[in-house]
């Protein structure tokens, strides 16, 4: 019988309800299930979740490896933590393990910011958030490659085409000129220079 510390103890999956198993599955499920038993104890979640991310740590090339082989760099500036980070633990051991034990944040330490939504966006991925946040709630993607300046972006365009021919020329100029004969008398090519 295995024992799961980070479900709360009588805590049942909605999820193994509504799976639908063939007859021959269902045994098999049931016996599954039945050998794991939800505990609910914090520190014992907390000790699982720090084990589970210093999995590998011997493995490190680094001269620091905060979670298991991996090497991050110390976290700077403010930290957005979207809705989904908390979904991962029932009683927040694994975020504890993640954010102080691995990766050395403050318990008290205000970068750390939770939310839900980024202005009036609901946020459904970490890597979206992270972008919606850093173009301060600008969705003129376009807008913020190219910019409001057209003039500018016609100048750059008509310089790179220039620049491009030029080294183009470049290439041909200095590229020597050969004519190659094959000599079926001699039976061996002869090379020769054209001049320009």
């Amino acid at each position: 019988m295995f024992f799961d510390p980070c479900t709360p103890r009588g805590f049942l999956n909605s999820w193994e309800e509504s799976l639908h198993y063939p007859p021959i599955a269902l045994r098999k499920k049931n016996k599954d299930f039945s050998s794991l038993r939800a505990r609910g104890n914090f520190s014992e979640c907390r000790s699982a979740a720090l084990m589970l991310l210093q999995k590998g740590k011997d493995k490190c090339k680094y001269k620091l490896c905060n979670i298991g082989s991996t090497f991050i760099p110390k976290l700077q500036g403010k930290f957005l933590a979207t809705e989904n980070f908390f979904h991962t633990s029932m009683v927040l051991a694994y975020i504890i393990a993640l954010l102080h034990e691995s990766l050395g944040v403050a318990l008290d330490d205000e970068r750390v910011e939770y939310a839900q939504q980024v202005g009036d966006i609901p946020l459904d991925w970490a890597l979206g958030a992270f972008i919606l946040r850093s173009l301060g709630g600008r969705h003129d993607w376009i807008g913020i490659i190219i910019g409001s300046d057209t003039s500018a972006l016609f100048s750059f365009f008509v310089f790179s085409i220039i620049l491009i021919f030029t080294a183009w020329s470049v290439t041909k100029w200095r590229k020597p000129q050969l004519k190659t004969i094959y000599d079926l008398e001699k039976g061996r090519y002869i090379v020769t220079h054209i001049v320009r």
